[in-house]
This record gives structure tokens, C-alpha cells and sequence, in this order.
């Protein structure tokens, strides 16, 4: 397995919705011409969502959960370092596999 398998292996186990304790919020909203859906602005608030944020969507089955790009990738960072050795460096691990492939080819 190359540290690129890995890190695609966790992203979709950090991306996967996550079992909740408390009764989800829940906002009825209505799309609008072009695809367009408006999130409140009390929710865009609180996920750190302004103008121009970058976000996740991930559609599972008949849901879809919306969620802050910058949030998703801590996230699965913070997932991947309890799978690490404490002082690895993937990005280095994965150059270091694709010059050895370029050399091969």
C-alpha cells in the first residue's frame, strides 16, 4: 500500500457522516434557479462559512451534508495522525514513490 492508498482510505473514513449524540438541526431550505440553495446565515456563521469558503459535499445514498472545506481537512489530518508514526511525512513518502515509478517507467 502507497502512502497515497492511505491517505485516500482515510479521507473517505473522515468524509463518512459521523453518529451524532444530539438531535440534528434542522433548516428547510428551497433551491433555487441555476442549482442554488441559500444557507442561513446563523449556520454559515458557526461553520466558519463566509463569502468565497470553500466547501465539501458528500452525498451518501438520499442525503447530502455540506461542510466547510478547512474543517474537512483537519479533520481527516487529526484521522491520519492516530494511523502515523509520530514523526512520518507523507508528502515525502509520496514524492518519494512517484520518482521511483517515473524511474521505472
Amino acid at each position: 500500500m502507497t502512502a497515497y492508498d492511505l491517505y485516500v482510505i482515510i479521507w473517505e473514513i473522515a468524509m463518512k457522516p459521523k453518529k451524532r449524540t444530539a438531535e440534528p438541526e434542522r433548516t428547510t431550505l428551497r433551491v433555487a434557479e441555476g442549482g442554488r440553495i441559500v444557507i442561513p446565515v446563523d449556520v454559515r456563521a458557526r461553520l466558519g462559512m463566509a463569502v468565497g469558503t470553500e466547501v465539501v459535499l458528500t452525498v451518501q445514498g438520499d442525503h447530502a451534508t455540506l461542510m466547510n472545506a478547512a474543517a474537512a481537512r483537519r479533520q481527516a489530518q487529526e484521522l491520519v495522525r492516530r494511523f502515523l508514526p509520530r514523526h512520518a511525512n507523507l508528502s515525502e513518502e509520496l514524492m518519494a514513490e512517484r520518482k521511483a515509478e517515473s524511474r521505472r517507467e
